[in-house]
């Protein structure tokens, strides 16, 4: 039976771009199932856990030693939290330019389905027949 390791252990794996791939790519995933299982269990995703796996994941995709792929996993992690707080990485990712790999592609896909939920409805289009002087 697999047990999820502890917060603390996924921080670590991730945090670190000399860790194995494979031990940081399952870490996100772990660090995702910690914010659901939170979400789900509490009805909130308010608490500290959330922030947490946010700041985590957020932190690894600004790293640029984690290199293309890592950065990658990374950002659509991100994105599947559907979590407007996970914009601040994402607009301060895409400002710096991000990178020329897929990451880049998957931080502006996060900005696009989540981040601009947050943004208010546009105006309507005005009719050609009103005048507007």
């Amino acid at each position: 039976m697999w047990t999820t390791p502890a917060l603390s252990q996924l921080e670590a794996a991730v945090s670190s771009p000399q860790n194995p791939i494979g031990m940081r790519m399952r870490a996100a995933y772990f660090l995702r199932q910690e914010y659901e299982n939170y979400v789900k269990n509490n009805d909130d995703s308010e608490g500290e856990i959330c922030k947490n796996v946010i700041d985590f994941l957020g932190m690894g995709l600004q790293n640029k030693e984690h290199g293309s792929l890592m950065r990658h996993e990374f950002a659509y992690v991100l994105g599947q939290l559907r979590d407007e707080r996970v914009c601040i990485y994402d607009f301060s990712f895409v400002s710096r330019g991000g990178g020329r790999e897929c990451c880049f592609c998957f931080a502006f896909f996060n900005l696009q389905s989540v981040c601009i939920l947050s943004l208010p409805p546009p105006l309507p289009k005005i009719k050609k027949s009103h005048n507007i002087y």
